[in-house]
């Protein structure tokens, strides 16, 4: 409908234009200035000239439109197909567990309902020669309320021992990388439900519930003693929510999140538990330049004895060179460590290597340090490795080094410290590639 409107305004103004100038041509439209040796002819715009100068404007107009809805697409994870958008990180993907992972993920367009997608998934892992699918509906109504009620089955591995929070309201999207270094996973079959909804301005609250039937497939690192776990039933609901300041110029900038999840099961006995997450973010911009910031988390669960993958161990994100993930201690390996009760702290400085009226298109040093605590308050059926002591690491981010498209690139080099720290000097370093959304 846009373009059958946009080439009918573009016929009626180039017949107005050729009346325009067949009818009013100006008489004496140059003249001739000298400057030294060089003499220039200055021609006074016509009437033609004008009309290509709207035309070019409209068209670039529609051009910078069709952009922005592509863009929010590719945020959102999904390229434009007519009345249908592709998942791409489904086309083809990769972890740790996995491997090299290839697919195709479909939902229904707002052309086919404006309110309600329908679609589902199917990708094939290579490394573990299985498939695995998925499928639902998502209905969503947009802006103020901005609710959204999803309903999905799979047949899918699911990571164990994460912690995720709703994203901030109004927060721009930040490119997820942490899967690329997931390195265990259980398979997981069941349904998932999640309400979610913007009550005020500043705040969004989410309902879940879950029910799986979960197979674990290879030992855990951070079991000292090795054996398959025996796969179990879960079921768990909870309610999340998140909330942010406006954080508009220069000031402080607060942002809070939190989890309440119950859940029960059964394994080789009946089991029940619940678990509380809190997650908080707090930035200072001093100057034009100059921005502190602190992330800290912490989260707890208790119960009586649970299945290994629901404590938390999804903290480290190291590899010798890899793919920095904020959020995570860059030296710790993954799944080296466990927590039933764990406190992580990300403290960071950032610096505009140099001024520009636009501080997206120069490099930023980001200095960190980061440190958390973590330990298992009662000994479980297998032993596991915990660091009551803590666990620290230094480090140097910079960022925006070079763009392209929607994605910038950066490097990053961290340092492990403390109890934690290896022997050997070269065993406590991590070199990364950083990759964000512009």
């Amino acid at each position: 409908m846009r373009m059958v409107l946009f080439i009918r305004t573009y016929i009626c103004v180039l017949f107005w234009a050729s009346m325009s100038v067949a009818v009013a041509a100006p008489a004496d439209s140059t003249r001739v200035v000298t400057m030294g040796q060089h003499s220039f002819v200055l021609t006074h715009p016509n009437d033609l000239d004008r009309v290509s100068f709207q035309i070019d404007s409209v068209v670039q107009l529609i051009r910078r439109e069709r952009q922005q809805v592509v863009n929010a697409y590719l945020r959102e994870g999904f390229v434009p197909a007519g009345p249908l958008k592709i998942e791409y990180p489904r086309l083809i993907h990769y972890n740790a567990f996995e491997g090299w992972k290839a697919g195709l993920g479909l939902w229904t367009d707002s052309a086919v309902c404006r309110s309600l997608s329908v679609g589902g998934y199917g990708t094939y892992s290579f490394r573990r020669r299985a498939w695995l699918y998925g499928g639902g509906m998502r209905w969503e109504m947009h802006a103020p309320s901005a609710s959204r009620l999803q309903v999905m089955m799979v047949h899918d591995y699911q990571a164990t021992g994460s912690l995720s929070f709703l994203p901030e309201p109004d927060a721009p999207r930040r490119l997820e990388l942490g899967h690329f270094l997931t390195e265990t996973m259980d398979l997981s079959r069941g349904v998932e439900v999640q309400l979610s909804r913007r009550v005020a301005p500043r705040l969004s609250l989410a309902l879940g519930y879950a029910f799986r039937d979960v197979e674990p497939l290879v030992s855990y690192v951070f079991a000292t003693e090795a054996g398959v776990p025996a796969a179990y039933e879960l079921h768990q609901g909870g309610v999340q929510g998140a909330w942010a300041s406006p954080g508009t110029g220069r000031g402080w900038h607060s942002a809070v999140a939190g989890n309440v999840w119950l859940g029960s099961g059964q394994q080789d006995a009946r089991f029940h538990y619940a678990k509380m997450e809190l997650g908080l973010w707090q930035s200072l911009k001093w100057t034009v330049r100059h921005t502190s910031s602190v992330h800290a988390r912490a989260a707890m669960l208790v119960g009586n004895v649970v299945p290994p993958a629901l404590y938390y161990s999804q903290m480290g994100s190291y590899k010798p060179v890899g793919v920095y993930v904020p959020g995570s201690f860059a030296t710790m390996r993954l799944n080296e460590f466990v927590a039933d009760r764990m406190v992580a702290f990300f403290f960071e400085h950032a610096l505009a290597l140099w001024h520009s009226p636009n501080l997206d298109k120069v490099p930023v040093a980001r200095l960190q340090f980061n440190y958390g605590l973590g330990q298992m308050s009662r000994q479980p059926a297998v032993s596991m490795a915990d660091f009551p002591r803590g666990f620290a690491e230094g480090g140097l981010v910079i960022d925006n080094l070079l763009r392209l498209g929607l994605l910038q690139y950066g490097v990053a080099a961290h340092y492990r410290l403390g109890h934690e720290a290896f022997d050997a000097p070269k065993d406590n370093w991590a070199f990364k590639m950083v990759i964000r959304f512009r």
